[in-house]
């Protein structure tokens, strides 16, 4: 059986994109031309300027730390739902059912409201869990979700 092989590659040829102008509206064209011109050549970009404050980083990092640091039986409250939401342990995820499980664990949220609200009109969209024993989780992640969707709503605009 022959197996695929992947192909090294110089990370200096992935462009780098500046898209604080398009965030801030100083030349949204410019940065429109640059990632055109990289999806038309190699595929990827790494960008700079995303808006994400560092301190949203910072703060998701230190709960997902303390998260997945925690005792499996702690976790195990937030275990995942049948809407896709919550702790899932090592062994929990396989890309089909004959594969194997990955070895990973990973917390699934996502979009909720000021009120808590998440949309319910998808089987992987629901209400989302947050550990009672780590408040603020729910706090920096969603803190971190707004600014992650302003930079894809933002490159969107660049992209269109």
């Amino acid at each position: 059986m022959s197996h695929a092989h992947a192909k090294t590659l110089d990370i200096e040829m992935i462009p780098i994109i500046d898209i604080s102008p398009l965030r801030d509206g100083t030349d949204p064209i410019l940065v429109a031309k640059q990632l055109h011109k990289a999806s038309k050549g190699l595929g990827f970009i790494y960008i700079k300027g995303h808006g994400i404050p560092d301190s949203a980083i910072k703060l998701l990092r230190e709960d997902g730390l303390k998260f997945f640091r925690s005792e499996y039986e702690t976790k195990e409250i937030v275990k995942i739902s049948k809407k896709h939401r919550g702790w899932l342990g090592y062994g929990g995820a396989k890309m089909k059912d004959d594969a194997k499980a990955d070895l990973k664990e990973s917390f699934i949220w996502g979009f909720q409201d000021l009120d808590g609200i998440s949309a319910e009109d998808h089987p992987l969209r629901g209400k989302n869990q947050w550990p009672g024993f780590l408040p603020s989780l729910e706090v920096s992640a969603m803190s971190y979700f707004s600014s992650a969707d302003a930079l894809a709503r933002n490159l969107l605009n660049g992209f269109a």
